[in-house]
Parts: structure tokens; C-alpha cells; sequence
């Protein structure tokens, strides 16, 4: 399906907006294994940013 496995396109400026869009979708809205707060999410953001370069 050439999915990437990370995203150069999200820039640190933003992740708050993305951060607090998520949780304000997803938190408590979906049944999840794991309720996320800001910092799993900007954890999560950041090791998508990564790239093998």
C-alpha cells in the first residue's frame, strides 16, 4: 500500500495544533486500549517525524 512509515511533513510548530485536535476527537469519543493525554501524544508525533536520514 506504500504507507510511510514516517511523515517529514509535520513540522514541530505543529504538533500543539495536532495534539490538542486529537484529544479533543478522540478522548474519551473512541473505544480505545489506551486513553492518551498531551504528552503520549506528543511522543507519538515526534517518532513519527523521525526518518532514517
Amino acid at each position: 500500500m506504500a504507507i510511510p512509515e514516517y511523515f517529514d511533513m509535520i513540522k514541530n510548530a505543529d504538533i500543539p495544533t495536532i495534539v490538542h485536535r486529537a484529544l479533543k476527537e478522540g478522548n474519551p469519543l473512541y473505544p480505545v486500549p489506551k486513553i492518551m493525554d498531551k504528552t503520549d501524544c506528543e511522543q507519538l508525533i515526534r517518532h513519527l517525524m523521525q526518518s532514517e536520514n
